[in-house]
């Protein structure tokens, strides 16, 4: 289905089949398909059965969790105030300021 709307986009925008994709119709006539992957190591690098061991132990060992996940009702947990009716209220002011009096 993806290749359909993909080739009808193509042709839309001017492709034609058998030139190339460039604005002249230059270029490459066929598809680029990629090479066979050869693992995690770098291009041209030829991994011997020791590096190739090593890199699984090394990858199982850094994927390793220390410590299960806990569930997700244990992450998120509801405070709740106990005995809320014995906090301390704040005293009402009984006598006020001359100087803030006149300030305001």
């Amino acid at each position: 289905m993806a290749s359909v709307i993909m080739v009808n986009e193509m042709l839309k925008h001017g492709f034609e089949p058998g030139k190339g994709l460039g604005i002249f119709l230059q270029g490459r006539t066929y598809p680029v398909y990629p090479r066979k992957s050869f693992g995690n190591f770098g291009l041209g690098y030829k991994p011997t059965i020791e590096d190739k061991m090593k890199a699984k132990k090394h990858k199982r060992k850094v994927w390793s969790l220390t410590k299960p996940i806990p569930p997700i009702y244990k992450s998120f947990i509801k405070t709740y105030i106990e005995d809320s009716l014995d906090l301390p209220l704040p005293k009402p002011v009984l006598e006020a300021n001359e100087e803030l009096i006149n300030y305001f």
